[in-house]
This record gives structure tokens, sequence and C-alpha cells, in this order.
């Protein structure tokens, strides 16, 4: 995970492409106790799929950015714990 610039401590995060390639996607492990994060920013990973409890731990998340990945299911249930999503 990248800090971005301008965003508060646990606030905003950029995860990057590099070293990824198609089909990877997003272990949930990689996302535990970011329980404050706000924003998260998934756009262009090649991502191809999304796990279960990737999204688990985000009680907090009112943004995220899935935009120019290659998505094509939703795991029933992803967004279960985030009840303050306002923009997907």
């Amino acid at each position: 995970l990248v800090e971005v610039s301008g965003c508060g401590s646990l606030a905003c995060y950029v995860l990057g492409t590099q070293g990824r390639g198609p089909g990877d996607d997003v272990r949930p492990s990689l996302l535990d106790g970011l329980t404050g994060l706000l924003e998260l920013d998934l756009s262009q990973n090649l991502l191809d799929k999304l796990r279960k409890k990737t999204l688990y731990d985000l009680s907090s998340l009112e943004t995220l950015n899935l935009s120019d990945n290659m998505i094509k299911d939703i795991p029933p249930r992803l967004f279960k714990n985030q009840r303050n999503l306002r923009s997907l």
C-alpha cells in the first residue's frame, strides 16, 4: 500500500500495479486491521476477482475505486461490513 499525498493517516490509500499481472487479486491480509480506512483505490490493477474477505476489516470505507480492472463477478456479501460505502 502506498499513501497518497494529501490524504490523512489511514484515510486514503492506493494499491499500485508494480509486480502485478493479469489475473492477480488482493490478498485479504494486505488490508488487515485498516478499520479506519476511508478511501481505497484499486483502479488499474489488472484485477479479475476479489476474494470474499478482501474488504472485511474495512468497516469505515466510504469510497472504493475498482475502475479499469477485469473483474467479472462480485462475491456475494462482499460489501457486508461496508455500511458507510457511498461511492463505488
